[in-house]
């Protein structure tokens, strides 16, 4: 997520949303994987992945491939330590 978030970064999730809104900051599973990426449900069951890193190109999940997705809840707060 850099340059919003650099490595090493500590971020405060608000577990009680989980719900996916406009283009939010979210952390969550993928299997066993765990990302902190924006995300955005664009329809019912088609779920967009989105970096603020340009390195890191979008990409879709859909329909049977969203029963792997946990969503944690939303990151309202990040900071690091110099």
């Amino acid at each position: 997520m850099y340059p919003t978030m650099r490595s090493g970064s500590v971020a405060l999730v608000n577990h009680n949303r989980r719900k996916v809104t406009s283009k939010r900051v979210y952390a969550f599973r993928e299997g066993e994987d765990l990302y902190v990426k924006r995300l955005e449900m664009v329809e019912t069951g088609i779920l967009l992945v989105t970096s603020d890193n340009p390195d890191h190109p979008s990409r879709v999940i859909r329909n049977h491939d969203l029963e792997a997705v946990s969503i944690i809840g939303e990151v309202v707060w990040t900071g690091r330590s110099w």
